[in-house]
């Protein structure tokens, strides 16, 4: 929660200053990271308020992205899938968006349904992209947590932290670091799980 707490603190001052300076792209992106890494802590209404401050600033496609990963997340479908459909039609030529960032979103989804296999085949398309974006690791890393295939997805959630920026804003490290434990929990090794654990 300490943790959390810092890494809010700075994005509040950053979104501050893009506001002070008229900002609007900045202000819109900071709002939509933010309701990512709240969604990855499960803040359900606070990331529908945050996915929809960035909306109204800007139709970005890492906005976009973002404000739909965090809604999939929390479980807020019908929000996500009118960013993505939103998302399908601004950029339909864009392969970024189109073979990764509504993949992304869209598998998100899957692992709450019980459709574990249909997440990852979602993420397919994404495979090219995955040296550049933790998100697809981390996605992916989610479906195999939920289909009990524990070695497979610590080696999901292992590539985030390799990915990781190093930024202290950086949404993915904290919560990657509990995804971790409970893959090594899974697979039964409990020395790892106990190390990722403390990690967080």
């Amino acid at each position: 929660q300490g943790r959390l707490r810092r890494s809010r603190e700075l994005r509040a001052q950053a979104i501050e200053l893009a506001r002070r300076l008229r900002w609007k792209e900045s202000e819109s992106g900071t709002l939509a990271e933010s309701a990512l890494a709240l969604a990855l802590w499960g803040r359900t209404r606070e990331v529908e308020a945050e996915s929809t401050a960035a909306l109204a600033l800007s139709r970005g496609r890492r906005i976009l992205g973002n404000g739909a990963s965090a809604l999939a997340l929390v479980g807020a479908d019908a929000k996500a899938d009118a960013i993505l459909a939103d998302a399908t039609k601004r950029y339909p030529l864009d392969a970024i968006v189109q073979e990764a960032t509504i993949p992304v979103a869209r598998a998100l989804q899957e692992p709450r349904r019980g459709k574990p296999d249909r997440a990852l085949e979602l993420l397919q398309p994404a495979m090219r992209f995955r040296a550049h974006f933790p998100a697809i690791a981390y996605a992916r890393g989610l479906a195999l947590l939920a289909a009990k295939r524990g070695p497979e997805a610590a080696q999901e959630f292992q590539q985030v932290l390799d990915l990781r920026d190093g930024t202290p804003t950086n949404p993915f490290t904290t919560p990657t670091h509990l995804q971790l434990a409970r893959a090594y929990a899974l697979a039964g090794n409990a020395a790892e799980a106990r190390k990722h654990y403390q990690d967080f």
